[in-house]
């Protein structure tokens, strides 16, 4: 279904995912492979099982008319990879797998990520290992999987420490702080919702719901109507006045200065990340109609983060407000200020209109039925699985 979404909305079928292949088609995939690689399999070396990796990476790569065959190849080239410490493979094989084929998500790309520390002695692989399993930690929280969220976490610590590297000790701390706060956050907003089933005026548990929604997931589309139900707080004033203000310049700035001045007091990582990126996609609609101080003190709170890495985090205050093109079909979306999407040429009228907003690292596009996640790469460049998924924003 999502890949017919995919092809109605933008022709590009050779994007989208597909299915895992069947436990049939793999066993004869994987006897083949077996057989043609027999001799090198037959040496157990980790020099050898790395160089094998590597070549049934390139192979995968080149078997394009058969799924079966390529899935075993980045299966079994990232378990040659673990097991031999190869970290460019392995994360070469892990990516490929999870952009190419449905149902590779962070559980999957745990139970493998997982066991690759033992294996690896550079301080460099090891460092690389703990930023991939702290990135997964949030792709984890995204979908709830604390389970998951929590191995990632302790193995990114793990790693860290092993690699002697006191910048991703921290980060990786921190991610094991994150996941144990989100996921009390999520009991008690789990029991607010039902409270909302029964009550739908409750107070309390609108303001719950409305938080969970607003500064754990980053759905401020959804939550802020909820916040609004709240009980008489700071969090329900300010939402309040989102919800009525009007067009004008000064009346948003207001807006985007109360979420900016409770994020400077939110101790919570997560809740405080998400306060700055609603206070700066704000910010971001109002800069071009801005002037003087105004302009000044907006242009300095979206100043880039100096300190993320350059294609790994977002700028600080990003914000895709503008026309943008997907460059293999030239399809023009224009997001709009308040988190609207509308894609006037789309080919499907469910497609016309949606809601986009920024999530940590990603600009997330919904629809009634379809969400759509793109890495920021820079203020004019969004990339994203699969790789068709290129939007250029328009000058």
């Amino acid at each position: 279904m999502r890949a017919f979404l995919l092809l109605a909305l933008f022709t590009c079928a050779q994007g989208a995912k597909i299915p895992i292949p069947s436990e049939e088609d793999q066993k004869k995939a994987e006897k083949t492979i077996r057989e043609v690689f027999k001799d090198e399999y037959a040496v157990k070396s980790p020099a050898a099982q790395q160089k094998l990796a590597r070549k049934l990476v390139d192979q995968a790569l080149e078997s394009k008319d058969d799924d079966a065959a390529r899935y075993v190849l980045f299966r079994e080239a990232a378990d040659l990879a673990v097991r031999s410490g190869e970290i460019d493979a392995l994360l070469r094989s892990i990516d490929e797998l999870n952009t190419r084929f449905e149902g590779v998500g962070p559980s999957f790309k745990e139970s493998v990520l997982g066991k690759a520390e033992p294996n690896l002695t550079k301080p460099e692989d090891l460092k690389r290992l703990a930023d991939v399993l702290i990135r997964l930690v949030g792709e984890a929280l995204e979908q709830d999987q604390f389970d998951v969220a929590v191995r990632a976490a302790q193995s990114s610590q793990t790693a860290a420490k092993k690699a002697k590297d006191v910048s991703a000790t921290s980060r990786a701390d921190a991610a094991v702080k994150v996941v144990a706060e989100t996921k009390v956050a999520f009991e008690k907003a789990r029991k607010a919702e039902e409270a909302l089933a029964a009550a739908p005026d409750d107070p309390a548990a609108n303001q719950t719901w409305g938080e969970w929604l607003c500064f754990q997931k980053g759905r401020w589309d959804r939550g802020l109507g909820f916040l609004t139900k709240g009980p008489n707080s700071p969090v329900k004033a300010l939402a309040a006045k989102e919800f009525s203000a009007s067009p004008e310049l000064e009346s948003l700035i207001e807006v985007a200065d109360g979420w900016w001045d409770l994020a400077e007091r939110e101790k919570q990582p997560l809740r405080k990340s998400q306060l700055l990126a609603h206070a700066r996609s704000i910010y971001a609609g109002l800069l071009p109609k801005s002037t003087g101080l105004v302009r000044a003190k907006i242009g300095k709170r979206l100043e880039f983060d100096k300190d993320a890495p350059a294609k790994e985090a977002k700028p600080a205050g990003f914000s895709p407000i503008g026309a943008w093109t997907k460059q293999d079909t030239g399809t023009v979306f224009y997001f709009k200020a308040g988190g609207v999407l509308d894609v006037p040429k789309s080919k499907d009228p469910k497609y016309l209109s949606g809601k986009w907003d920024v999530v940590r690292d990603k600009v997330v596009l919904t629809y009634s039925d379809l969400r759509i996640e793109l890495q920021v790469v820079d203020n004019d460049f969004l990339s994203g699985s699969p790789e068709s998924w290129k939007l250029k924003r328009n000058k």
